[in-house]
């Protein structure tokens, strides 16, 4: 409750989704299959009315991927799971296929903190701070070719906001990737040259 009235609050144009590429609102490329996406993930609407998912997806990885969903439990804790999609090949290498995998149900704790509210608050934080995104100016280009493939997707209120991308060092999802591999520790399986 007192999310939506901080969103009627801020207004509809905060997320700036209408000026900054990486910035989308509504159902992710994640959630639609295809030939890259062979398993898709459910919408997060009907993940819970509050959910928060990361994924990295390198392009040149074919389909394989880490996505973390965190959701509100019965009594406020962050409850989290990892999704897996990587390549498994025959013993001669002649034959490969993409395989999912998934991790049971975790507590998902961020330096002490294991609410999902105080989880939300901070990558909410990131990704409505204009003052994080890297500069849009179009007298610096910038081209990545390649990369871990960021998503940041975060449901509250009934709207779902998505932050794409990972280029330059001030973008707010290369520090919600440091808070979910926090998050998730040991459970993070490593995709292709990941660091």
């Amino acid at each position: 409750m007192l999310t939506f009235a901080l969103l009627l609050l801020l207004g509809t144009d905060d997320f700036a989704s209408g000026k900054d590429p990486d910035r989308t609102s509504g159902d992710s490329w994640l959630t639609k299959p295809g030939d890259r996406n062979p398993f898709a993930s459910p919408k997060l609407g009907d993940v819970g009315h509050d959910a928060l998912r990361f994924s990295t997806t390198p392009a040149l990885r074919g389909g394989e991927r880490n996505v973390v969903t965190i959701t509100r439990g019965e009594k406020g804790e962050a409850v989290a799971s990892l999704d897996t999609v990587r390549y498994q090949c025959n013993l001669s290498q002649t034959r490969c296929r993409l395989v999912p995998e998934r991790s049971p149900n975790f507590a998902f704790c961020l330096q002490g903190d294991c609410t999902y509210a105080g989880i939300a608050r901070r990558v909410r934080a990131l990704l409505f701070d204009p003052a994080r995104m890297p500069n849009k100016d179009s007298a610096e280009l910038v081209i990545c070719t390649d990369g871990p493939g960021y998503l940041t997707e975060l449901r509250e209120a009934g709207r779902t906001y998505n932050l794409s991308g990972f280029c330059a060092p001030k973008h707010p999802n290369n520090v919600v990737y440091k808070l979910i591999r926090e998050g998730v520790g040991t459970r993070w399986r490593q995709i292709g040259g990941e660091e």
